[in-house]
């Protein structure tokens, strides 16, 4: 049996070319005199991180020169987003990591856990891996165009839907920012609505510069896909509010007015969407 030390110690001491079954790894191909680390996705030359909904994937070079990093699955249903630009593909994709460069890469798919396999080819080895991931909920909802601010009383309306393959269950929710500058939270004696209904009991706090979001819990409620008969969710924000003392109505007139909003989901992952009142 060849251990992961001995394994090491192999690759460095390498003919032209060698490859070894060492657990994690499926398969390492070196040149020779080339040492690859393959101790474990935290530290390897590979770094491999966000196996759960709740935390990003990502895969960082910690080896010597630019990595061709593919990734695939058997999974009919995956879609990647690498860079987390918004942008969806289906497997197989690739992109190239230089020396040091981390790639945040975010899952969708119609399943809850699904195996992705990695391939990281170097000007002077090869490595391939398999691992599961955690797909997180947050992926297949999407925001509702339609938003809408009632009036000056400082309401604000807005949606989800669900374009994913399965349902996706919402926790908390919270500002982050808002374009109002007179508008320091959402408060008043229902906070959030949910189809009419209030679903929260806390105030959201608004913090200047935008920089950090309060989230607060809601009754939880689920946004079943558009495929399975799932329809729009509508909310409202019942009052957004200027700070205590300020000269003029309490409320803060939000006509016009963007809000991003994020939202925390059932396992741990979390979406943000920028709201526009047009």
């Amino acid at each position: 049996m060849v251990t992961r030390r001995a394994a090491v110690a192999s690759i460095a001491l390498g003919v032209s070319a060698l490859a070894v079954d060492i657990g994690a790894f499926r398969r390492v191909e070196v040149d020779r005199a080339t040492e690859v680390d393959v101790t474990g996705d935290s530290y390897a030359y590979l770094g491999l991180s966000g196996f759960h909904a709740g935390e990003p994937a990502s895969y960082t070079n910690r080896f010597t020169g630019q990595a061709v990093v593919t990734l695939d699955s058997m999974e009919p249903s995956l879609e990647l987003d690498v860079g987390v630009t918004g942008s969806y593909e289906d497997t197989p994709v690739s992109f190239t990591l230089d020396e040091g460069e981390t790639m945040e890469v975010e899952l969708r798919a119609d399943v809850d856990d699904v195996d992705v396999l990695v391939q990281a080819s170097y000007p002077d080895a090869y490595i391939e891996l398999s691992r599961s991931y955690e797909v997180p909920e947050a992926t297949g909802v999407e925001l509702v165009a339609d938003v809408r601010a009632v009036g000056g009383s400082g309401r604000y309306e807005w949606g989800l839907e669900n374009t994913g393959g399965r349902a996706a269950t919402v926790t908390s929710v919270g500002v982050s920012c808002t374009s109002n500058s007179e508008a320091d939270r959402v408060d008043s004696n229902r906070i959030l609505n949910l189809e009419g209904e209030s679903i929260a009991d806390n105030p959201m706090e608004i913090e200047s510069g935008c920089g950090y979001v309060n989230r607060v819990p809601v009754d939880s409620f689920t946004v079943e896909p558009l495929n399975d008969g799932g329809e729009e969710r509508v909310l409202e924000f019942d009052r957004f509010m200027r700070p205590p003392g300020s000269p003029g109505p309490p409320h803060a007139d939000m006509r016009g007015e963007d809000v991003t909003v994020s939202i925390g989901f059932q396992d741990g992952s979390t979406r943000s969407f920028e709201l526009e009142d047009d």
